[in-house]
C-alpha cells in the first residue's frame, strides 16, 4: 500500500486512514470503518488561585475536549493536548480570581460553564472543542479554615445576643402594659446586673 498523509499501518494489518471530526476512519484488510472518538480528559495540576477578596486557595479541575477539525487539531506535529492543558490552567486562575471565596464555593456550576466557554472560544482555532470543565476540589489552607470557623462562631453569638435582646424588649413591653411600677423595678435589676464587677 502506498503511504499518504494521515495514513498509518500497524503490525496487525489495522490501518488508520485519519481522524475526521469526531470519528477515526480505519481500514482492516481493505474494509473501512468509522469509530467515534470520545472526549479526552485532562486533569489539571492543582492551581493556586487568589480570589477577589484576597483568599488563597488550591483548585483542582478536569477539562474534557475533543478534536473537531482533524486538519487543525490532530496534526502529529502539533502539541494541542499540552497547549489546551496550559491554557486551561491560566483560564481557571483568571476566571476564579474574579470571584470571591463565597461565590467560588457556592457557584461551581456557573463557574464551570464560564471556564468552559472561555476555553472553547480560545481553542476553536486549534480545532479543539472543549465540552466540559469540572472543578473537583477547592482546598483552603488550615489558617483560613480556622478563620472561617471563628467567623461562624461570632455570627452565632451575635444572633444569640439579638434574640436575647428581643426577648428582653418583649418582656419589658409586657410589663409596661400591665404595671408601670414593675418597669422601674426591672430597670433597677438591669442596672444592677450591668454594674456588677
Amino acid at each position: 500500500m502506498s503511504s499518504s498523509p494521515g495514513y498509518k499501518q500497524g503490525d496487525s494489518g489495522l490501518s488508520t486512514l485519519g481522524a475526521l471530526k469526531n470519528e477515526v476512519l480505519i481500514s482492516v484488510e481493505g474494509r473501512h470503518a468509522k469509530i467515534l472518538q470520545l472526549p479526552r480528559g485532562s486533569s489539571l495540576q492543582p492551581q493556586d488561585v487568589i480570589t477577589r477578596d484576597n483568599v488563597s486557595v488550591k483548585v483542582n479541575a478536569v477539562v474534557y475536549f475533543r478534536v473537531v477539525d482533524s486538519a487543525e487539531g490532530d496534526h502529529p506535529g502539533r502539541r494541542f493536548l499540552a497547549a489546551t492543558n496550559l491554557l486551561a490552567q491560566t483560564t481557571l486562575r483568571a476566571v476564579l480570581g474574579k470571584h470571591e471565596l463565597d461565590g467560588l464555593l457556592a457557584e461551581r456550576e456557573k463557574l464551570n460553564v464560564d471556564i468552559q466557554r472561555t476555553l472553547d472560544l480560545q481553542t476553536e482555532a486549534w480545532g479543539i472543542k472543549v465540552s466540559t470543565v469540572e472543578i473537583k476540589d477547592v482546598d483552603l489552607n488550615e489558617t483560613m479554615v480556622r478563620a472561617i470557623a471563628r467567623q461562624a462562631e461570632a455570627e452565632r453569638e451575635r444572633r444569640a445576643k439579638v434574640i436575647h435582646a428581643e426577648g428582653e424588649l418583649q418582656a419589658s413591653e409586657k410589663l409596661l402594659q400591665g404595671r408601670p411600677d414593675a418597669v422601674q423595678a426591672a430597670r433597677g435589676d438591669a442596672i444592677a446586673v450591668i454594674c456588677r464587677p
